[in-house]
């Protein structure tokens, strides 16, 4: 026999579900805040710190890559999150043809 589930019930189920959505996304968006500022910081340090870079020589082989693979791992971050927005989204509008309460 199926249990019957009360409406406050189901309206704390969602909106329970909508917080774990919501902190998921924010730890995500923080994460490419954090590495997008690294990334950034790296990328445009000042130049008396290249100076010494081009002083000693090459920069260590694993540099260049690292920042490449970097960028591809912020670029896959941020497809991530565009995508639980519009999941976040649409599931947050009402559907069509379901009259508006007031």
């Amino acid at each position: 026999m199926a249990r019957r589930i009360g409406m406050t019930k189901t309206l704390s189920n969602i909106i329970e579900d909508l917080k774990e959505r919501l902190d998921d996304t924010l730890d995500s968006l923080s994460d490419l805040e954090h590495d997008t500022r690294t990334s950034l910081s790296r990328a445009v340090r000042p130049s008396r710190d290249r100076e010494r870079v081009t002083e000693r020589g090459a920069p260590p082989a694993e540099e260049a890559p690292a920042s490449q693979t970097e960028m591809a791992i912020l670029l896959t971050r941020l497809g991530q999150i565009e995508e639980l927005l519009r999941q976040q989204q649409h599931s947050s509008q009402p559907a069509q043809g379901t009259p508006k309460q007031s």
